[in-house]
């Protein structure tokens, strides 16, 4: 992964009139705007993806990935999910409750959209 000077990227969102759908992705390090996680990630992130054992029983992959969780995070269960935008789903009508109000520093339009779903009240 390329990081891209800040100086470059203050000019870029400057061009772009703060726009981030006006970004080139050159001019970003860690793309937030997308679960698709266009650039972020690195080429042995992406050679493990073809390496994968994609059998829905049994999948040596998902056993490397419980063995990792439970090493990294203590955790024992875990509930891998396709994209990101299915964890929000599954995070906000698990922890969000009707009228509460979530502070964060950025809104995927995603997670926006999940959030109205969820009646929660959010601020940026």
């Amino acid at each position: 992964m390329h990081l891209v000077p800040i100086e470059r990227r203050l000019d870029a969102l400057k061009e772009g009139g703060f726009n981030t759908f006006r970004l080139q992705t050159t001019d970003v390090f860690l793309d937030m705007l997308t679960d698709s996680g266009t650039n972020a990630m690195s080429d042995n992130q992406l050679a493990a993806m073809l390496r994968a054992d994609d059998a829905y029983a049994g999948s040596q992959s998902f056993v490397r990935l419980q063995k990792a969780v439970e090493d990294v995070l203590g955790k024992k269960y875990l509930l891998p999910v396709h994209q990101g935008r299915a964890a929000e789903n599954i995070i906000a009508r698990t922890f969000i409750k009707p009228g509460q109000t979530v502070p964060m520093n950025y809104h995927s339009p995603r997670l926006w959209l999940t959030s109205r779903r969820t009646a929660v009240k959010s601020w940026s």
